[in-house]
């Protein structure tokens, strides 16, 4: 997640972003932090609603501080009413 971050930081094209988050999914294809990558995609593609229920399928879960802290702010960013 690092890695994308980065690379949005410093203006990289959307595909080096994608293509760092898709690694990531690849990697760990059903951990938490893949999890919140999909969803990252699944925003950036406009599919929003994919991406709220991704993110709340992590609310559940175990995650450490620094994930969940990403998880509710995007959320909060999605869904700004709840």
């Amino acid at each position: 997640l690092e890695l994308a971050d980065l690379a949005a930081a410093l203006g990289e094209p959307r595909e080096t972003v994608h293509g760092e988050l898709t690694e990531l999914i690849d990697k760990y294809p059903d951990g938490p932090y893949a999890t919140y990558a999909k969803a990252i995609l699944a925003e950036d593609l406009g599919r929003r609603g994919d991406a709220v229920a991704l993110l709340q399928s992590l609310r559940g879960r175990p995650l450490d501080e620094r994930l969940s802290a990403r998880v509710d702010a995007m959320l909060h960013t999605l869904e700004p009413g709840r």
